[in-house]
């Protein structure tokens, strides 16, 4: 199967996919402080062409509601230069468990999904990237997305969620794929 982003232009590959990595998070039980920001998860992946872009989409399962809004973020780096990346806020979807929902509550997601350009900040090379997954509030209060990510046997009834994220190199116009 070819996957054509192209839009009529010549392809470079064979596919406009150049590669597709798929991570999962096993790390269980992801506590957050009561923080203005953090990075709670993070993961490395190789990038094969400088001139290739990145789409990314996936989920983290959340329990415990903390806050309905927190400034989660999607964020890709060059390893070699952490201070190097492109930053989205609005490749994450936060959503809320309802107030007052503790460990026998409703679990949520917070659903990431994003476009980065082979211009971007930290992915205009090849080689080694970082995805970090986070929030950061706007005001500086301690807001935070839900009490745990990945919850794992925090009442009797639940079973362990793991985050889910999908990462594809492609090359070509990715406005035609969003």
């Amino acid at each position: 199967m070819t996957v054509n982003f192209a839009n009529g232009d010549a392809q470079k590959y064979s596919s406009n996919i150049v590669s597709i990595n798929h991570f999962t998070d096993g790390t269980r039980n992801i506590s957050h402080s009561s923080n203005n920001g953090a990075i709670a998860i993070e993961f490395d992946f190789t990038k094969s062409f400088a001139d290739t872009s990145i789409v990314l989409w996936g989920y983290t399962p959340v329990s415990g509601q903390s806050s309905y809004h927190a400034g989660c973020f999607c964020q890709i780096n060059d390893v070699t230069t952490l201070s190097n990346y492109t930053r989205y806020y609005d490749a994450a979807h936060f959503i809320s468990p309802t107030a007052s929902q503790g460990d026998d509550g409703r679990y949520t997601s917070c659903y990431w999904n994003g476009c980065w350009n082979s211009t971007d900040t930290g992915l205009d090379t090849a080689g080694s990237k970082r995805v970090r997954l986070g929030w950061e509030s706007r005001d500086s209060s301690n807001q935070r997305p839900g009490y745990y990510w990945n919850p794992d046997k925090r009442s009797a009834r639940a079973r362990e969620r793991t985050t889910q994220i999908t990462v594809m190199e492609v090359y070509g116009n990715i406005n035609k794929f969003t």
